[in-house]
């Protein structure tokens, strides 16, 4: 018999019936079983939309992390520009990836102190979801 977390094998525990026990003065145990009537899936463990949030350390020196929410799959690029537009640095290349919570390490090393910004590109080209934040590289 399994009591508690079913995938623990810590919570397994050994009954005997009264009935069958050497030990006469052992507790009787009664077991109640109720079938399951559905399956319950969390959904809060998948993100319900789009989502870029601020990098963090922000400021950072010199390795900062961008986290963000796909709530479907799809093609997805997250690029990295200086104050000018230009780009500096892609850590997603247009990629294919899947419904979930990523996060993505920027290390700007080789880069000069200054205001940078971040631009994640997802879902479909017509009505995609694109979002900009901006970060601060101190050196």
């Amino acid at each position: 018999m399994l009591i508690g977390n079913e995938n623990e094998s810590s919570t397994a525990k050994r009954f005997d019936s009264k009935e069958n026990s050497a030990e006469p003065d052992r507790p009787l145990l009664k077991v109640i079983y109720t079938p399951a009537i559905g399956v319950i899936t969390r959904i809060n463990d998948l993100p319900i939309r789009y989502d870029l949030k601020q990098n963090y350390p922000n400021p950072f020196n010199p390795v900062t992390n961008i986290s963000y929410s796909l709530p479907l799959s799809g093609n997805v690029s997250l690029v990295i520009y200086n104050l000018l537009g230009e780009e500096v640095s892609r850590l997603v290349d247009d990629k294919q990836l899947l419904i979930g919570e990523y996060i993505a390490s920027w290390d700007a090393t080789n880069m000069t102190s200054g205001i940078y910004f971040y631009r994640l590109t997802a879902g479909p080209p017509a009505g995609g979801f694109v979002r900009t934040r901006k970060m601060v590289l101190l050196k």
